[in-house]
């Protein structure tokens, strides 16, 4: 694969640098350090991060499950409680 020119990196979607994509990725690391409950579950922050990696969108998520983006929010954050939402946050995440 060719590389893109510098300028035309952030057109194509791609991070700026190679210490762009490094930056990016500590932070991901820097957010699963203390993201993980003691038993062993995901916090709220480590799932939107995945989210953001995958670069999933929550509103396109909601809508093929026929909820609200509002409504995803407060599962993920466990304000409520839906287990086929549950069961396929975890499934596009690649999580059982």
């Amino acid at each position: 694969m060719t590389r893109k020119p510098v300028q035309k990196r952030v057109a194509y979607g791609l991070p700026a640098s190679e210490e762009a994509r490094l930056e990016s990725l500590y932070g991901i690391q820097k957010a699963f350090a203390s993201a993980v409950n003691p038993d062993g579950s995901l916090k709220p922050v480590a799932i939107k991060a995945l989210f953001e990696r995958y670069q999933i969108n929550f509103k396109a998520f909601a809508h093929s499950m026929g909820v609200s983006d509002p409504y995803v929010h407060a599962v993920i954050a466990r304000r409520k409680r839906n287990v086929r939402i549950e069961d396929a946050i975890a499934q596009r995440l690649g999580f059982d």
